[in-house]
Formats: C-alpha cells, structure tokens, sequence
C-alpha cells in the first residue's frame, strides 16, 4: 500500500472513530439528561420550587424531619455557643400541623442583615416543609435582635405562612422586598427594621460602622 494510500486509510479509521464516539456521548448525555429528569419527578426534592408544590412527601411531618432539614440547611453552629435551632414545636390543627420554628441569631448577622437572613431562611425551610400533604401553617420566629446577652432570649424577626398562602408562592420572588406582600404575618422588631432601613442587608466590612449598627440596635431594641 502506498503511504497516501495509507494516510488516506488511517484518516478514514479515525474519522469513522470519533463519529462513534461522539455517538456514545450523545447517548451517554441524553441518558443522564433523561435520568435526572425521571428522578426529579419520582423523589421527593427539597429545592425551592416555583408555583403550587406538585412534589408531596408521602410520611407525615415529625419533629425529627424538622430539625435534620433545619440543620441541614443552617448548620448546627449559633452565635454565643447557642445552637441554631431553639425549639420545635409541632401542634396539630385542624386536619394539619402547626410548625412553630424559633432559631438563635447566627454570629454573622449585622443588626442590618437579620432581615434577609431571616427572610432567607424562611424560604428554604417552609419551600421544603410545605411539600409534607400535612403541614397546615410554620411560623418561623429568628431571636437576638442584637449580639448583646440580654437580648438573646427577645425577638428579632417573625414570619408566617398558612398552606393557602404557600400554594401561591413562588418560592423564588420570597424576597426582603416582597415577604410583607407574601406572608400570612411578617413582624419585624422595631430597631432591626431601622437598622436595615438605614445599613440594607449587606455586609458591613468596615469595623467602625459595624459597631455603630449593633450599638444603635443595642440602644433601641424593645420586646414585642
């Protein structure tokens, strides 16, 4: 065989090998796409999710569900060596359960921040525990307006939803500037709301106004 003959071959052979495999990716993709998509639809997920919730958990909500879910989600380590989670109280209501979730203050609230961390957390845990037929309403009440002791055991934030109100609820658009509209009740303590009027929910990087935010909520907090 002559070499342009041969290269000729040898450039067929590969041509014919990258078709094939190119093939078996597409499939590959195609199967893995399919795969999660079935697997979406057949588990129960605890990603946020748009709209009325279409995936139901088939058990009845428990104490136990609660706590790993919040943990799982927050992390087990709070301000103070608190835990995150307070207590949780499960009442039955009616045909449903009463979820009456109380969380510590994290140590990385400003007193600015606690509005959209409360507002965040309440998103990712009720978008999660609304998907249980049994749920009736959760109310989700974050403490320590301030990083002052004293204060640890006063409300900060408070946020209520019914099951009514979160099949409408697109989970994404629960929001600071929002959750007024959305939620059943929303309360915040009169001196987080001035501080997040005032300093927004974003990082304080600069040490002199961050002492300044806590020290203005120190001065005004009251007890709801």
């Amino acid at each position: 065989m002559s070499v342009p003959a041969f290269r000729s071959r040898y450039h067929s052979i590969r041509m014919v090998i990258k078709i094939f495999m190119l093939a078996g990716v597409a499939a590959a993709l195609a199967l893995g796409i399919a795969g999660c998509s079935d697997s979406t639809e057949s588990t129960n997920s605890f990603d946020i999710g748009t709209g009325p919730i279409t995936n139901r958990a088939k058990e009845p909500v428990s104490k136990d569900t609660v706590e790993k879910l919040v943990t799982r989600k927050l992390g087990d380590a709070g301000a103070q060596g608190l835990p995150v989670i307070r207590s949780v109280v499960l009442t039955p209501e009616g045909n449903g359960m009463y979820l009456a979730i109380d969380l510590n203050r994290t140590a990385s609230c400003h007193a600015g921040a606690l509005v959209g961390t409360a507002v965040t957390t309440a998103q990712q845990i009720m978008s999660a525990l609304f998907r249980y037929p049994d749920v009736s309403r959760i109310q989700l009440t974050l403490y320590g307006p301030t990083e002052e002791a004293k204060d640890k055991d006063k409300q900060a934030v408070r946020i209520v939803v019914t099951k009514d109100a979160a099949a409408k609820i697109d989970w994404f658009q629960f929001k600071e500037t929002t959750v007024a509209s959305l939620a059943t009740e929303y309360w915040v303590e009169p001196s987080v709301n001035q501080n997040y009027l005032q300093y927004g929910g974003a990082p304080i990087t600069d040490p002199a106004l961050l002492q300044q935010a806590n020290n203005g909520a120190a001065a005004t907090t009251t007890t709801p």
